[in-house]
């Protein structure tokens, strides 16, 4: 009997330190709990954080496919101004063509006329 008495003393305090060591795992999972409760509340505030960056972003977004959109249609403009200028530069070069072969053409006649003016002078001169 005292070996059955031993027996259960040493099967009790067996369990005791069983129920000891869950006590201590049962305090540290609380621990754990309260620790990832703090480090889901911190995850949270991080989403909401981030899903106002990404709202941020969004917007930024859709303001420089505007300001994209505008700066295409500018470099249109552009390209038409380009265009547009061009021919102008064309049609005065063609312009200043005419009127180098104008200016030559009264060189001629100026050079004509003197000829004419001279000729007179002698005839003049002749004829006094």
């Amino acid at each position: 009997m005292k070996i059955a008495v031993i027996k259960q003393l040493e099967y009790y305090l067996g369990f005791k330190e069983y129920n000891v060591r869950f006590k201590e795992y049962n305090l540290r999972f609380k621990e754990y709990n309260v620790r990832f409760k703090e480090y889901n509340v911190r995850f949270k505030e991080y989403n909401l954080r981030f899903k106002e960056y990404n709202l941020r972003f969004k917007e930024y977004n859709v303001r420089f496919k505007e300001y994209n959109l505008r700066f295409k249609e500018y470099n249109l403009r552009f390209k038409e101004y380009n265009l547009r200028f061009k021919e102008y530069n064309l049609r005065f070069k063609e312009y200043n063509l005419r009127f180098k072969e104008y200016n030559l053409r009264f060189k001629e006649y100026n050079l004509r006329f003197k000829e004419y003016n001279l000729r007179f002078k002698e005839y003049n001169l002749r004829f006094k």
